[in-house]
């Protein structure tokens, strides 16, 4: 499958359905966090087990971006586009019932500078392993607690 452009961001999104403190969700620039939430593994003392953590603009190094990026483009051939969600008032109706009793899910959305714009295209989660090692480096950028990043061959 021919790559739309160049890999311009990576948006992460993981629901735990009922499941409590599992959401996590970031959005990735070459050069930052753009914004994330998560729950943190080991909430700092004074702060809740179920506080929500949100953080903006946060700077990363060339070198993380490029072990993202990396991982990505491994898994970028196994990705399939997800359809755009169903707008109107069945699809509304259709979105909230899913809700009432979601089960887990995630989806992955890149961002591409295709030399004419910027095109955001939103993926399933591949069924490969090597989305393990991409979810790790994720929560690390999120929440660094020196996560061990698990690593697979293609």
């Amino acid at each position: 499958m021919q790559k739309p452009g160049t890999l311009n961001g990576v948006m992460y999104s993981y629901s735990g359905g009922m499941t409590v403190r599992n959401d996590f969700f970031i959005w990735l620039s070459p050069n930052a966090i753009v914004e994330t939430f998560y729950y943190p593994e080991e909430p700092p003392k004074g702060v809740g087990w179920h506080e929500r953590f949100e953080k903006e603009n946060v700077p990363i190094s060339a070198e993380q971006w490029t072990d993202v990026e990396q991982v990505v483009l491994e898994l970028y051939p196994l990705m399939e586009p997800k359809p755009e969600r169903r707008s109107g008032i069945l699809g509304s109706l259709a979105n909230w019932l899913g809700a009432v009793d979601e089960s887990s899910s995630s989806s992955i959305t890149l961002i591409w500078d295709t030399g004419e714009g910027e095109q955001k295209i939103r993926y399933s989660s591949p069924d490969d392993d090597r989305i393990h090692t991409l979810t790790a480096l994720l929560k690390e950028l999120a929440d660094p607690i020196g996560r061990e990043i698990p690593r697979y061959d293609p």
